[in-house]
């Protein structure tokens, strides 16, 4: 009752896009590279980040 000889191959999916931060992605990515400078208690979380992007195409 087997439909294949041999099971088929796994194919990796591709990375999800998210279109949302797609404009922001720049940003985000050198507030984390300024955060590698830093002492890991002034790090940036992830609310601050959220905080510090511009409000416009962000769904909250």
């Amino acid at each position: 009752m087997r439909l294949f000889a041999a099971p088929p191959d796994y194919r990796q999916m591709p990375a999800p896009v998210s279109t949302t931060l797609a404009a922001f992605k720049a940003i985000i990515n050198a507030i984390l590279e300024a955060d590698k400078q830093v002492h890991v208690k002034h790090r940036h979380t992830a609310v601050l980040i959220r905080e510090q992007l511009p409000d416009e195409n962000i769904e909250r």
